[in-house]
């Protein structure tokens, strides 16, 4: 008790920051998720699979991920723990949670710029290239000067 009144006494008797000086943001302390989500456009036989997709971001997750042979589906991916893929007809989709971390290769974390695929099946490559990434709005939670930053990017490429 006797602390408590001691540090009220103290912060009560706190000067002012000076004028024209911030005392710092006033942050609040609400989370947000990272997520990247990448669309493949296809016009596979999905009942000749299973294909396997495996997505490299730069420095980060290489999930691979299982389609077919299923018309349609959903399930996760190996490799990355956060990953899932869903399809149908006539895409595939690929969501990660949290994919983008601080490395040497991406010092702020922030969403790269591209990402490399490979469509296999039966251990023959299909397709492959790289496809841009849009990292979309930066989300701030917290106020623009308070972490954490948040990005819902996105990718679109044709298989």
């Amino acid at each position: 008790m006797r602390s408590a009144l001691l540090l009220a006494a103290c912060l009560a008797c706190a000067p002012d920051p000076a004028p024209g000086l911030d005392a710092g943001p006033d942050c609040s302390a609400i989370g947000c998720l990272s997520s990247l989500e990448l669309t493949f456009d296809h016009a596979l036989d999905l009942g000749e699979g299973p294909y396997r997709l495996e997505v490299t971001l730069p420095g980060g997750p290489a999930p691979r991920c299982t389609v077919g042979p299923e018309s349609e589906g959903e399930t996760s991916c190996f490799g990355f723990r956060f990953a899932n893929v869903r399809w149908d007809a006539t895409q595939i989709v690929v969501s990660l949670q949290q994919p983008f971390s601080v490395t040497p290769e991406n010092p702020t974390g922030a969403p790269l710029a591209s990402a490399d695929f490979a469509l296999e099946r039966g251990g023959a490559t299909l397709s492959e290239g790289s496809l841009a990434i849009d990292a979309g709005e930066e989300q701030r939670p917290n106020g623009p000067l308070c972490p954490p930053t948040c990005w819902q990017a996105t990718g679109t490429a044709e298989l």
